[in-house]
């Protein structure tokens, strides 16, 4: 799957054991209902983060939706959805990401927050839709994603390095000089553990081999 914030293997090791403990003390604790649902999605999304441990995130996601709507918080149960959405996509989960698609709401909430985590039904429905060589709706997925917020997020450079690679799939000139303009918001510098210099190059030389350009 692509990366979204990525840091260095070690430091998620420490990471994903600072998270088992606040999920410790967060189980033997006494938290109000709202709270409860809003504690789960933030350690699901931590563990979607860290990419070490798929089945503990979806697992954290699925029970922070649910729970977000028991006590009626509809952005917190959308917010859970979309991050469970890409999280079984990556997962190669893909009859159970579908599904979860089939009924995907309205996710940008318009907050600050959704501003820096951005769409992961959209990243999901990409994916999905890539693994099913349906290259149009994984485009239509990913400029989606690209709109919802911030564009100096590595969620967002990921998004675009797989536009590239879809794009250039598709061997679609207009869409690939899209996909070109998009790739000049990604960083050339390495940021939390990622060489986007890398990943950038590779996107273009993706686009340079489907417009015939060989050098």
């Amino acid at each position: 799957g692509e990366p979204v914030d990525e840091v260095p293997s070690a430091d998620r090791t420490q990471l994903a054991a600072a998270s088992d403990r606040v999920r410790h003390r967060f189980e033997h604790g006494e938290v109000d209902a709202h709270d409860h649902a809003a504690t789960l999605y933030l350690l699901g999304w931590t563990e979607m983060r860290l990419r070490l441990r798929p089945v503990l995130a979806v697992e954290l996601l699925t029970s922070a939706a649910a729970e977000a709507k028991a006590v009626g918080s509809h952005h917190l149960e959308q917010r859970a959805q979309s991050h469970l959405t890409y999280t079984l996509a990556w997962a190669g989960r893909m009859h159970e990401t579908r599904d979860l698609l089939a009924h995907r709401g309205v996710t940008d909430d318009g907050g600050s927050w959704w501003a820096f985590v951005g769409d992961g039904s959209a990243i999901g429905a990409a994916y999905a839709a890539y693994m099913q060589n349906d290259l149009r709706a994984a485009i239509g997925e990913l400029q989606q994603a690209l709109r919802s917020g911030s564009s100096s997020q590595p969620f967002y450079s990921a998004a675009r390095v797989m536009l590239a690679l879809v794009s250039a799939a598709t061997g679609d000139p207009d869409a690939c000089r899209r996909a070109l303009a998009e790739l000049r918001e990604i960083p050339a510098a390495n940021d939390r553990g990622l060489s986007w210099s890398a990943f950038r190059h590779m996107a273009l030389a993706a686009l340079y081999e489907a417009s015939g350009r060989r050098e």
